[in-house]
C-alpha cells in the first residue's frame, strides 16, 4: 500500500497520476490523497467552513488519519508514504510524527527551504 500525498498547495495529481502511476499499480494499490479543499473532494465539501482547517498541521494530520484507516481497512502493519513537491512538507511531517505508521517515506521534488527555492526559481526565469 502507498499512500501519495500531492503536491500544490491544492494542485493534486488525480487527472495525470495515470500516465507514471499505472506501472506502480502493477505491484501496489495506491491511495491519493487529495488535501482539504482540493481535488476530487473540493466541491463534495462547504469549502468556505473548511477555512480555517486550512494549515500544515491539519493536514498532517489528516495524511495520519488515512494512514491508519488504511492499515485497518486492508489489514496491514505500515504503508509507504510518498510526497510530491508540496506534499513532501505534510507527508515529511507525518512520518516523523508517527512513524509507526509507515514502513518508508519517499520524497519526490522534496522541499527543504521554501524561501531558497522561490527565490532560485526566479533568478532562473528572469535573468538579471
Amino acid at each position: 500500500m502507498i499512500l501519495f500525498v500531492h503536491g500544490g498547495p491544492a494542485s493534486p495529481l488525480s487527472p495525470v497520476m495515470w500516465m507514471f502511476q499505472r506501472p506502480i499499480e502493477e505491484y501496489f494499490t495506491v491511495v491519493n490523497y487529495d488535501q482539504r479543499a482540493s481535488g476530487k473532494t473540493y466541491h463534495a465539501n462547504d469549502t468556505l467552513s473548511l477555512k480555517n482547517t486550512i494549515h500544515i498541521s491539519q493536514y498532517v494530520d489528516d495524511a495520519i488519519e488515512l494512514a491508519e484507516l488504511i492499515k485497518a481497512k486492508y489489514k496491514k502493519k505500515k504503508v509507504l508514504l510518498i510526497g510530491h513537491s508540496w506534499g513532501t512538507i505534510i507527508s515529511m511531517r507525518a512520518g516523523l510524527k508517527r512513524p509507526d505508521l509507515f514502513y518508508a517515506y519517499v520524497g519526490i521534488g522534496q522541499v527543504i527551504n521554501t524561501r531558497d527555492n522561490e527565490r532560485l526559481s526566479v533568478d532562473f526565469a528572469v535573468p538579471g
